[in-house]
Order: structure tokens, then sequence, then C-alpha cells
């Protein structure tokens, strides 16, 4: 495992989800503005040759919905703006690293269900 420089902002504003099916678990939820800063630093600056960075923030954004994440953006101020930008140009069309990257991870996906991943990561975050 990778020790990632910004690890402890992703866990700083974190908070707990229970799944309830059965017998209940929980499970603490990084803030997005703390994750998604460490993890895009860290496929800028620590990794930039590996997929999963960019596979866990499309992840990420999907799970709490762009809406979520736009909000924690807007909060951050000025560090939220920058890291919004840098986030649309890491995912701004699917040529670019982010849903390259994203289907690259998902490789078991045939051509087309890569085509349509990759559009998908592109409008995730252009909602942001």
């Amino acid at each position: 495992m990778t020790p990632l420089p910004d690890a402890r902002l992703a866990l700083r504003r974190s908070h707990a989800v229970v799944l309830v099916e059965g017998k209940p678990l929980r499970i603490l939820l990084p803030a997005a503005m703390g994750f998604l800063t460490m993890k895009e630093r860290a496929r800028r600056e620590v990794r930039p040759d590996k997929t999963k960075d960019s596979f866990d923030m499309f992840a990420y954004v999907k799970l709490v919905g762009p809406q979520a994440v736009r909000a924690s953006l807007q909060q951050a101020g000025e560090e939220g703006r920058a890291l919004r930008d840098r986030l649309l140009n890491l995912f701004w069309n699917t040529d670019a690293p982010g849903p390259r990257d994203v289907i690259r991870y998902a490789a078991s996906l045939d051509p087309d269900e890569q085509a349509l991943l990759a559009q998908a990561a592109v409008d995730l975050f252009a909602e942001l």
C-alpha cells in the first residue's frame, strides 16, 4: 500500500454510514474535499502511472453524488475551486487521463461498455 501525503485530510470530516440488511455494517465515509484532494494529488504526483486513483475518484463521486461533492467543493472556497478545476481537467473528455484510467482499471468490459463508462465519467464530473 502506498502512503499518500494527504491521507489525514480524507478522514478529517468523515461521517459514519450504517448499511442494514441482516447484520448492520458501519463504515466511515471520507469527506469529499479531503478524499478527492488526496486521490487527485496521488494521481498527479505520487503514482501518475496507476489507474486506481482515477477509478476511486469516479466511484466516490458516483457513490455520494455530484451535488454533495459540488457543495463540499464550494464550501472549501478557493481550495475547492482549485481542486474542481484539476478534476475537470482530469475528466474533461473521454480521451482525457481520468476516463482512460477508469476504463483501464475496469479492463474486463467490452469496447462498447468501455465507451459508455468513459462517457459516464465525463458526464459525472461535468456536474461538479
